[in-house]
């Protein structure tokens, strides 16, 4: 990994960090270590979520102390496998934090955010939540001591209902696809509201039609197909993931799927959909990603995570999810900075409230009210590609700014549309 000298790194990273009247208390000693827990699934069948993670953190602490660490303290990740359970994951929680270590960062899934959210007053640690937008987060089950690293459902969705609607502004009815489970449904009342949303602010009516939703966990859609075929639809969304979503790209694509959309946004699957169907990748398909690094060129943090995941993997299509714990590492260093090396939980907290830092989605800050994350996100359209030996590559790359597009601030009450 190279070597990225201390003013580089800390001019293009964290340098933009900036506070205002934060107390400087408790302040460590030059040259002691700061410890960053990490959570997260590195086995199981949810270590595809987990190892981009812990990745994206590793690399992080790795440049940042190749810079000469926080005012001369030298970082140090000390990692945990949930496996993606609950349990674990709040007695990782637990035994880093009666360990000395208070700055958390992982825990992508919605079951396992939730229970280490319950439990971080009690602990007095903070969290910086890498995978889940489950609203009640920063709504109902407000704690603050969580700060998540990704939007939440509404806010990515309505990103990416602006981007169709700007792409494809004649395309004014739409379905869904989506699992027969509550997650699935709401991930599609949030996508059909903000539809509706930005085509009334573009001076259009939408219909909206009857979505179709197979058993989560199927392997044959050809019935769904069919549904969706005979639909008068000519924008589709997706909101199947993992095996099924794949399962059913794959099958839609020996129907036609593709040729009877107009467009194709989808939500859940990220460069898994593309690296899966390769040269058989649907035509005008979106999808939706927490990070692309060619949308964010003049960023210095995701320059420097891209090269380090090329030097390390030879791959040059990095998943999102290596950017979401790597982000949580960065605003714990501009906090950290902030402080002057103060790692007390309160110091940290009101810290995160003001800095702002460049990240692998670009310049970023967390809303102080709620601490919902405000930065960029990234939509691509992956095509078939003959000439690239993966079969497919990214014709086109778009960032979404998520500040005019998230949703108000009201934490400890349930989240509505």
């Amino acid at each position: 990994m190279s070597n990225i000298q201390r003013r580089t790194l800390l001019k293009g990273v964290l340098a933009s960090a900036t506070l205002s009247a934060v107390p400087v208390v408790g302040a460590r000693a030059q040259g002691a270590t700061i410890r960053i827990g990490f959570i997260g699934p590195l086995s199981g069948a949810m270590q595809i979520v987990g190892s981009p993670m812990h990745f994206g953190a590793q690399v992080a602490v790795n440049q940042i102390n190749a810079a000469g660490g926080i005012n001369g303290n030298m970082l140090e990740l000390v990692s945990r496998d949930d496996k993606g359970d609950p349990a674990q994951s709040v007695a990782a929680a637990r035994e880093l934090v009666g360990n000395g270590i208070n700055l958390l960062v992982g825990v992508p899934l919605t079951s396992t955010a939730l229970a280490v959210n319950g439990i971080l007053s009690s602990l007095n640690a903070v969290l910086m939540g890498g995978g889940s937008g489950e609203e009640p987060l920063t709504h109902e089950q407000f704690s603050g001591y969580y700060f998540p690293t990704v939007p939440n459902n509404y806010t990515r969705n309505s990103a990416l209902a602006k981007l169709m609607v700007e792409k494809f502004p004649d395309v004014t009815s739409w379905t869904s696809i989506y699992p027969d489970i509550t997650v699935g449904k709401s991930s599609w009342e949030r996508m059909a509201y903000s539809l509706k949303e930005h085509y009334a602010a573009a001076g259009k009516e939408i219909t909206i039609h009857d979505p179709v939703t197979p058993k989560y966990g199927a392997t044959d859609f050809r019935n769904q197909i069919v549904e969706l075929m005979a639909s008068p639809a000519s924008g589709l969304h997706n909101v199947l993931f993992g095996n099924d979503g794949v399962t059913f790209f794959k099958q839609a694509k020996e129907f036609g799927l593709d040729e009877k959309f107009s467009c194709i946004s989808e939500q859940s699957l990220d460069l898994d959909l593309p690296k899966s169907l390769k040269g058989n990748m649907t035509k005008n398909t979106w999808s939706s990603s927490f990070w692309q690094p060619g949308a964010f060129p003049d960023s210095a943090a995701s320059n420097a995570l891209f090269d380090a995941y090329v030097a390390e993997t030879g791959d040059k299509y990095p998943h999102g999810f290596n950017s979401t714990a790597n982000t949580g590492v960065l605003a714990f260093a501009a906090a950290l900075e902030a402080t002057g090396g103060d790692s007390s939980t309160g110091a940290v907290i009101d810290a995160l409230k003001s800095v702002r830092f460049d990240s692998p989605t670009g310049m970023t800050y967390f809303r102080p009210e709620d601490h919902q994350i405000i930065n960029s996100g990234t939509v691509f359209n992956a095509v078939p590609d003959s000439l690239n030996d993966n079969g497919w590559s990214i014709a086109e790359v778009a960032k979404v700014g998520y500040e005019g597009v998230v949703n108000r601030a009201n934490p400890g009450r349930e989240f509505e549309l």
